[in-house]
C-alpha cells in the first residue's frame, strides 16, 4: 500500500508491504524418542519416564502467515496480521510410562485436543519470533544510526557495534535442555531417558578399565590355534 496526503506545511508518503506466506505439508515422524520429565507447580507434582511415538499424515502441517512490513514505522518493522496453522493429522503412541494405559484409552477424545493445542502453541511461537524478530530489527536500525553519528575509525569496530545485542535473562523457573549426553550437573545428573544409548555407552566405558586389568593378567585373545608349527 501507498498513500499520499498533503499535510498543513509539506506534502507526505506512507508505504507499506503486507506479504501472505505459505508453508504448506511439513511432514514430521518419530520413532522410540525416550524421555524423563519432573515437573512441579505449588502442591501438585508430576514425574514420569517412557518412550513415546508421534507422526504427521502425508497432507501434514499448513502454516499460512500474513506480514505487514513497514520500515518507516518509529515502532514497528514486521507486524503479524494473522497466522494460521492446520494440523490435519496427528497420531501417538506411548509405552513403558505409568500414564500408558490412560493414554491408550482416551486416545479418540485426547488426540483432537493435542492437536488443537498444538496448533495454538505452534501459532503462539510463530508470533513470538515475530515479536523478536521486529524488536531486533529495530534496535539494529538505531544500533545502525547510532554507530554513523559515532564514525569509528574502521570497519570492523563498525560491525561490532552495529552487531552487539543485549541478551535477554533466562527463565529461573523453567530449566530445559535438549542433547546427547547428561550435562554431569544440574536437575539432569545421572538421568538417562529409557532406551538411552549413551547410558549403555557410559556404562561400557565404566567397565573398560576393569576389563583391561582382567585382560593383562591372561593371555588375551591368543591361544594356541595361531601358533606356527614348524618340522
Amino acid at each position: 500500500d501507498f498513500e499520499i496526503r498533503k499535510a498543513r506545511f509539506r506534502t507526505t508518503s506512507t508505504s507499506s508491504h503486507l506479504v501472505t506466506i505459505k508453508i504448506d505439508g511439513i511432514s514430521a515422524r518419530a520413532e522410540e524418542v525416550g524421555f524423563w520429565m519432573r515437573a512441579h507447580s505449588g502442591l501438585f507434582r508430576l514425574a514420569d519416564e517412557g518412550i513415546t511415538s508421534f507422526a504427521l499424515d502425508e497432507k501434514g502441517l499448513d502454516i499460512h502467515l500474513d506480514v505487514e512490513i513497514a520500515k518507516d514505522r518509529m515502532e514497528s518493522i514486521l507486524s503479524l496480521k494473522a497466522v494460521r496453522v492446520n494440523v490435519h493429522k496427528l497420531d501417538y503412541t506411548l509405552r513403558k510410562s505409568k500414564f500408558s494405559w490412560v493414554a491408550w484409552l482416551v486416545k479418540p477424545i485426547l488426540r483432537p485436543i493435542v492437536r488443537k493445542v498444538m496448533e495454538k502453541q505452534i501459532a503462539t511461537a510463530i508470533a513470538d519470533a515475530l515479536h523478536t524478530a521486529n524488536r531486533e530489527l529495530l534496535y539494529a536500525r538505531e544500533r545502525l544510526r547510532a554507530t554513523r553519528i559515532a564514525n569509528p575509525n574502521d570497519l570492523v569496530t563498525f560491525f561490532k557495534a552495529i552487531a552487539a545485542r543485549l541478551q535477554p535473562e533466562e527463565d529461573p523457573d523453567v530449566y530445559t535442555r535438549v542433547g546427547i549426553a547428561q550435562p554431569g550437573k544440574g536437575v539432569f545428573k545421572g538421568k538417562y531417558a529409557p532406551g538411552s544409548v549413551v547410558k549403555l555407552w557410559n556404562e561400557e566405558a565404566a567397565h573398560a578399565e576393569e576389563r583391561i586389568q582382567d585382560g593383562s593378567e591372561v593371555r588375551g585373545w591368543r591361544n594356541d590355534v595361531f601358533n606356527l608349527l614348524t618340522v
